[in-house]
């Protein structure tokens, strides 16, 4: 109760203030730790070369991305921790969010286009 840090303090009961969004109460640092590892990931794929704080940017964006698709409209898994499920579901969705921002900005080298 009081001031919680970006989502990592969590009630009695165990439901922290990202719990009704679906994406459990994951803190700040587990979600860049995920983030660069769903955009490193999405870069391997997707053979980008994205520097390393747009690697995390983009993991991170596809983490959201990936767990709102995943929670609330496939209704499967969710992405509230550092852990095999989590990263899954966000490389998947960093995966989507570097496609677009790619084929958004015209970048070459994308799925092997030269």
């Amino acid at each position: 109760m009081g001031d919680w840090p970006l989502g990592t303090q969590t009630t009695s009961a165990g439901a922290g203030p990202y719990d009704t969004e679906g994406m459990g109460s994951m803190g700040f640092i587990a979600w860049i730790v995920v983030g660069a590892i769903a955009g490193f990931l999405a870069n391997l794929v997707l053979h980008a070369r994205e520097s390393l704080p747009m690697m995390v940017v983009l993991g991170v964006v596809g983490g959201l991305v990936g767990g709102f698709v995943a929670t609330s409209i496939l209704r499967i898994g969710t992405v509230d921790g550092i852990n095999v499920e989590s990263i899954v579901i966000a490389t998947l969705g960093a995966i989507a969010v570097v496609y677009l921002v790619h084929l958004a900005t015209g970048s070459r080298g994308l799925l092997g286009r030269r």
